[in-house]
C-alpha cells in the first residue's frame, strides 16, 4: 500500500532559531569543540567590544595559544636529551607525552562544563598562570615523578585553555566574522609545530633541556 504523498521540502518548517551553530577546531592530537547559540548574538547585533580591541585581543590569544601548543609538542623536541640527564630509555621519556594526553583528555568536558559559566577573562588567565607552574615544575625536576607531575598539571591548563578560548574568540565579533576569526586563533596552535618545535629541539640541543621550558614560563 502506498501511503500519503510526503509534504514538498518548503512545507517543512525552517530550523533556523534557537538552533546552535556547532563549531568543530583541532588542535595537534585534540579536537575540541564549541557551542555557540545563535540567539545570543545575531547579524544585526553589534559585537561587544570595538573591533580594534577584538583584533588585539586575538593576537594575544593566538600567541597564547602558539604557547600552549608548544609545550603540548615540546617533548618531541627534548625527549633524547631527557633520557640521557635523567637516566632514563627514551621510552620512558614518552610517559610524558602519555600523561599529558590522559589529564587533558579527561580533563577536557569537565572543564568546558564548569568553567562556562565563569567570566571568560579570568579564566584564561588563570590558565595562563597554571600553565607557568606546570613548566617550571618540569624545569625544575629533579626527578622523573616531580617531571611528570608538571606535564599533568600543564595539560589541566591546555584542556581548560581550549575549552574556553574558542568560544571567547567567537563572541568578540559579530556572527559573519566567527569563522574567520577561530581560523586566526588556529594559526597560533598551528604555527607551533611549525615554528615552535624546532626552536625547543634546537635550545634543548645546545642549552640544555631545561632553556625552552624557561622560555615557554617566561
Amino acid at each position: 500500500m502506498i501511503g500519503p504523498p510526503l509534504p514538498a521540502r518548503e512545507d517543512f518548517p525552517a530550523i533556523t532559531a534557537g538552533t546552535p551553530e556547532v563549531v568543530v577546531t583541532a588542535t595537534p592530537g585534540l579536537a575540541e569543540v564549541a557551542v555557540f547559540s545563535s540567539e545570543t548574538q545575531t547579524d544585526t547585533q553589534a559585537p561587544p567590544m570595538p573591533h580594534r580591541r577584538a583584533v588585539w585581543s586575538l593576537i594575544v590569544l593566538a600567541c597564547a595559544a602558539f604557547v600552549f601548543s608548544t609545550n603540548e609538542t615540546s617533548v618531541l623536541g627534548v625527549i633524547s636529551v631527557v633520557a640521557t640527564d635523567m637516566n632514563r630509555s627514551e621510552s620512558a621519556i614518552g610517559l610524558m607525552t602519555t600523561v599529558w594526553g590522559l589529564v587533558n583528555m579527561l580533563a577536557s568536558i569537565p572543564a568546558a562544563l564548569l568553567l562556562r559559566r565563569l567570566p571568560r577573562r579570568s579564566v584564561i588567565a588563570g590558565t595562563a598562570v597554571v600553565l607557568c607552574v606546570g613548566i617550571v615544575m618540569v624545569a625544575t625536576a629533579q626527578n622523573f615523578g616531580w617531571l611528570l607531575a608538571g606535564r599533568g598539571v600543564s595539560a589541566l591548563a591546555h584542556a581548560a585553555f581550549w575549552a574556553i578560548v574558542t568560544p571567547t574568540v567567537a563572541g568578540m565579533f559579530s556572527s559573519r566574522e566567527r569563522g574567520k576569526s577561530v581560523s586566526r586563533l588556529l594559526i597560533g596552535a598551528s604555527a607551533a609545530g611549525i615554528i615552535g618545535l624546532p626552536l625547543v629541539t634546537v635550545l634543548a640541543q645546545n642549552a640544555g633541556w631545561r632553556t625552552p621550558y624557561w622560555v615557554l614560563a617566561g
